[in-house]
């Protein structure tokens, strides 16, 4: 989330929100961390900082040196794990039950890092939006090409949709 912002301001460039040729447009999250990379400041964020970030139904939040993961089966438990990186930077002990207060002030965090940045759950674990989720993106409405079926590969244009799409932006 602080690549943008650094490369931004390396090329002198401002992000452009809140408007840009007169639509609302999200402020980019993140900072950047030029002056870190140069030397002048010993760090990008302050200390307690929360992070989030999620990927192929993965998701993860860290505060401090707290850190909770949910990793899906068959490559994880498929709940969500606790871990102190100051005593643990491996992840190895999951310290879930041990420490259950502090994952669920995590989870509160996860959670609004879910609205904040529109994640889309794969997993119900990952957010309480699933069913809201469900209701904007229904299957087979927003996917042009659908390369995981059988025969895909060998057929492309058999497997290709044309969604609708948002018109485009006249610039003035």
């Amino acid at each position: 989330m602080d690549i943008c912002p650094t490369i931004l301001e390396i090329a002198g460039i401002r992000h452009p929100a809140p408007t840009y040729h007169g639509r609302e447009i999200v402020p980019m999250r993140g900072v950047s961390m030029l002056s870190w990379l140069r030397g002048s400041e010993d760090m990008v964020h302050e200390k307690d900082f929360v992070s989030g970030w999620e990927l192929c139904g993965r998701g993860a939040i860290r505060k401090a040196n707290w850190k909770a993961v949910f990793i899906p089966k068959p490559k994880g438990p498929e709940k969500w794990q606790l871990y102190d990186l100051s005593q643990d930077p491996g992840e190895v002990d999951d310290l879930a039950e041990l420490h259950s207060a502090k994952l669920e002030e995590l989870l509160v965090h996860w959670e609004q890092y879910v609205v904040e940045c529109g994640v889309v759950p794969l997993q119900p674990e990952l957010g309480t939006y699933m069913e809201a989720t469900e209701e904007q993106m229904k299957e087979n409405v927003w996917m042009e090409y659908e390369y995981w079926k059988p025969g895909a590969l060998d057929d492309r244009q058999e497997f290709m949709r044309n969604p609708k799409r948002f018109p485009p932006v006249h610039q003035s």
